[in-house]
C-alpha cells in the first residue's frame, strides 16, 4: 500500500481499514471523491481478518438477551466458555457492564432486533453488488449456516429467537439428527436437533476479501497512510487530523470506522462510547484425509464456531471482554479445542501458542447496535463502528450509508437507532 504525500489535500479520510472502513471508502470513491485511509496497514489485527465469515439474515440478535441472567455466576465466575471476563480490566468494563445487564431482557431485544433488521436484511445483497464491483463473487458461497443444539432442552431455549426469525420472515430449518448428518456427515458427534439458515452466506477466508477490496480502493487512485490517528478536529467547513506520528491532514470530511478504537478517539472530540473489545480468539486446524466441513458451523453448547478456510477448519471461540491491548489469554480456544476435536476429527499440529493463536477486537456496544450517523457536534464527522460480531456482514451496507451521509442523500433506512447521543444520558 503506497503512502500519500502528508501535503495532498483529500476531499475525505476515513480513518480505519477494516471492512466497514473500506467499504465506506469504496463507496465514497464510487461517488467521486478522493479518499485518503488512515489505518496501521497490519491485516491480522482487523476484527474482519479473524472473522467465522457468516452473512446470515438471522443475526439480529445482541449479545444482550434474557438468557444473561440464569448464567450470570457461570459467566461472572468465568466457568462458561461462551463468555469470560479478563478481571484484571473489570473497573474498565463497569460503566459497559452495568448498561449491557440493562439492556438484557426481552423486551429490549426484541426491540433491538426490530432495530438492526433494516441493516442486517440488507447485507447479502450488499455484498453481493461489492463483490460485482470487486470481481470476487468467487469468494461468497451459498452454503448456509449450521447451529448444533446438544439437547432437547437447549433447543426449546430459542423458542423466542426462533419466534423473532418467523417475525420478519427469515428463512429456517429446524433439523434433527438425520438431517444434520445429511449436511455435515463428517461430524463424530450426534447432535438431536439443529437450525439451518439456507439463505445465509459464508466467505471462507474473510481477510482475502478485505484484502481485495483494498487492491481495488488503491488501484482506483485511493490513498493510505500507515498510522494511527490522534486526533480529529473540525475548523470552519473542513477537518483536521492528526496521526501519532505528528502527521496532520486536512479533508472536507472524515469517517470515524477505527473499530475498538474509535472510542478513544472520538471521546477526545468529547463523546462518551460505552464500548469494550469483545475479544475473540481463532486456530487453524487440519482435517484428515478425505473429511470436510461443507459450512460454518455452531455448537451452541460448546461455545464455538468451525469454520471452511481455504486447506484449514478454523475453530473460533466466544466471546473475551478485555481491553484490546491486554495479553492474550489462550483458556478459551484450549477448552472449545477439547471439545471440537469431539466432534469433528480435527487434527492441530501443536498445542496452542500465542504463535498459533489469532486474537482480535470486536468493537461492542452495550445495547448491540453500532453507532452510525453524523456526529452532533462535528457535522462534517460520521461515526461508523460498534457493530460487534457483524461488522464484516454489514459492512458494505454501512458503507452506503456513510457515503449517503456525506453526499447529503436520503439513506436507504432511518438511522435513529444508531445515533451516538443514545449514549449521552
Amino acid at each position: 500500500m503506497a503512502p500519500a504525500d502528508s501535503n495532498a489535500q483529500s476531499d475525505i479520510v476515513v480513518v480505519g481499514g477494516g471492512m466497514v472502513g473500506i467499504a465506506a471508502a469504496i463507496a465514497l470513491q464510487q461517488r467521486g471523491y478522493r479518499v485518503l485511509i488512515v489505518d496501521p496497514g497490519d491485516q491480522q489485527q482487523r476484527a474482519s481478518y479473524g472473522n467465522a465469515g457468516v452473512i446470515s439474515p438471522a443475526s439480529i440478535l445482541p449479545m444482550a438477551g434474557p438468557g444473561i441472567w440464569p448464567n450470570l455466576w457461570q459467566y461472572a465466575s468465568n466457568r462458561a466458555d461462551a463468555l469470560r471476563l479478563r478481571y484484571r480490566d473489570s473497573l474498565s468494563l463497569l460503566g459497559w457492564g452495568r448498561r449491557f445487564l440493562s439492556a438484557s431482557n426481552e423486551s429490549t431485544r426484541v426491540q433491538t432486533a426490530a432495530q438492526l433488521q433494516p441493516l442486517v436484511s440488507r447485507a447479502i445483497k450488499s455484498h453481493q453488488a461489492l463483490a460485482q464491483d470487486l470481481g470476487t463473487q468467487a469468494y461468497l458461497k451459498n452454503t448456509g449456516w449450521l447451529r448444533l443444539y446438544p439437547s432437547a432442552d437447549s433447543y426449546e431455549s430459542s423458542l423466542s429467537e426462533r419466534q423473532l426469525f418467523d417475525q420478519y420472515k427469515i428463512n429456517y430449518q429446524v433439523v434433527n439428527t438425520s438431517d444434520i448428518n445429511a449436511l455435515e456427515p463428517f461430524l463424530t458427534k450426534s447432535f438431536p436437533y439443529g437450525i439451518f439458515f439456507p439463505d445465509a452466506l459464508s466467505i471462507e477466508q474473510p481477510g482475502q476479501l478485505v484484502h481485495q477490496a483494498w487492491k481495488h480502493f488503491l488501484q482506483h487512485g485511493g490513498k493510505h497512510v500507515a498510522g494511527r490517528v490522534l486526533d480529529v478536529q473540525q475548523v470552519d467547513n473542513h477537518v483536521h487530523i492528526v496521526t501519532q506520528t505528528k502527521q496532520h491532514f486536512t479533508a472536507s470530511h472524515a469517517v470515524i470506522a477505527a473499530g475498538v478504537h474509535s472510542s478513544t478517539l472520538v471521546k477526545r472530540m468529547g463523546y462518551r462510547m460505552p464500548m469494550v473489545a469483545e475479544r475473540g480468539y481463532h486456530i487453524h486446524c487440519h482435517l484428515p484425509p478425505g473429511v470436510m466441513l461443507n459450512r460454518p458451523v455452531n455448537d451452541i453448547g460448546g461455545a464455538y464456531v468451525m469454520a471452511p478456510n481455504g486447506k484449514h477448519m478454523r475453530l473460533l471461540t466466544g466471546v473475551e471482554l478485555a481491553k484490546p491491548d491486554s495479553p492474550p489469554n489462550l483458556v478459551q480456544i484450549k477448552r472449545v479445542l477439547h471439545t471440537a476435536a469431539t466432534t469433528l476429527p480435527i487434527e492441530h499440529a501443536s498445542r496452542p501458542s500465542n504463535a498459533s493463536v489469532w486474537m482480535g477486537s470486536r468493537p461492542s456496544t452495550p445495547d448491540g447496535l453500532p453507532v452510525i450517523g453524523r456526529a452532533s457536534r462535528h457535522p462534517r464527522v460520521v461515526f461508523a463502528f460498534g457493530h460487534g460480531h457483524i461488522g464484516l456482514s454489514t459492512g458494505p451496507v454501512t458503507g452506503t450509508l456513510v457515503a449517503d451521509l456525506i453526499d447529503q442523500q436520503p439513506t436507504l433506512f432511518s438511522l435513529d437507532a444508531f445515533r451516538a447521543d443514545r449514549f449521552q444520558n
